[in-house]
Formats: structure tokens, sequence, C-alpha cells
């Protein structure tokens, strides 16, 4: 009877447990929202009161974010790419030393290439995950629409102009 009633035990925790992990789903955390909204209702307020304030000996400064609200985004794929400016790379490198610490360089070596995008008719070039490109370039013509994964990780202010920096992690093809 112990042996029976033992056996029960652990099927429901085997069941249990794999019901639980799937409520993990990583993607679930990701909000269908706009690319502007995230600037409009939730970026502008990290910059007049920053989680992480830098300045640059060129006169910039850039703020980090500790909310990276991460959203599902429709956009439109242009299928033009580049690599990462220096300075993105920079903010990058500085936002994953606060996320991640010690592993950033893991993390930084999976962002090499940014793709341009569209979004009522507003253009973003957003880094990409490497492992993505290729999958991508080969799913996505130009023109179509793609909703994309995106962590908003900071802005780079420069003169007057503000780049806002997000990075795709995932992507579906509508």
């Amino acid at each position: 009877m112990k042996y029976i009633a033992l056996c029960s035990y652990l099927m429901i925790a085997v069941v249990t447990n794999r019901i639980l992990s799937q409520d993990q789903d990583p993607w679930k955390k990701y909000e269908p929202r706009t690319l502007d909204q995230i600037i409009k209702l939730h970026a502008t307020k990290v910059l007049d009161n920053p989680d992480v304030l830098m300045t640059f000996s060129d006169g910039s400064a850039a703020v980090l974010t500790n909310d990276s609200f991460p959203s599902k985004v429709k956009v439109t794929y242009t299928g033009q790419f580049r690599g990462i400016s220096q300075k993105r790379k920079e903010l990058l490198k500085n936002w994953l030393t606060k996320t991640y610490g010690l592993n950033r360089e893991e993390y930084l070596k999976l962002f090499d290439t940014e793709f341009l995008f569209t979004e009522n008719l507003v253009e973003y070039w957003l880094p990409i995950q490497n492992p993505l490109i290729q999958p991508l370039k080969e799913e996505l013509k130009k023109g179509e629409e793609v909703v994309l994964y995106v962590a908003w990780i900071g802005a780079r202010k420069e003169s007057d102009k503000i780049d806002w920096v997000f990075l795709v992690n995932e992507f579906e093809k509508q």
C-alpha cells in the first residue's frame, strides 16, 4: 500500500511540476504594445527620473532602465541591416553589466547586427540576437509585417536627438 501511495504522490508531483513549468513561459511576460507607446508612456518618464544616468566626455548622456517593458510589437520588415554602432554597443554593454554582471560578455556576443523596421512610417534600427538573423532573412520578405519580442534597455541623448534602444529577442511571422 505504501508503494502505491508513493507512486501516486510522485505522479502528482510530476504532473504538478509540468503544469507549473508551462506557466513559466518566458514569452508570456511580453505585452502587446507599440514602440511609440513605450517611448511616450514609459521611456520619457525614465528620462526624467532615470534608474541609471551616464554622462560621456563628448557631452552626450545615456539612461538605463530597470524595467525593460518586455513587449510584442507589430512592425514592418524592410530587409535592411547594418552593424551596431559603437555608441549603441557601449550602451548595450553598460545595460548588460547592470543586468547580468560578470556574464555580460556572453550576452554581448549575441548582438552584432541591427535591422531596420518601420512602425506607422517611423523607422527603428533594432539590434537583433545573432541566432535570429538567418531565420529572419529566410522567413521574411521586404514589406511583410512581423511581431517582434523586444526589450527596451535605455536611450542615449546627443544634442537634441534621443536614440531609443530596443533589443529583439524573438520574432513571429504574421
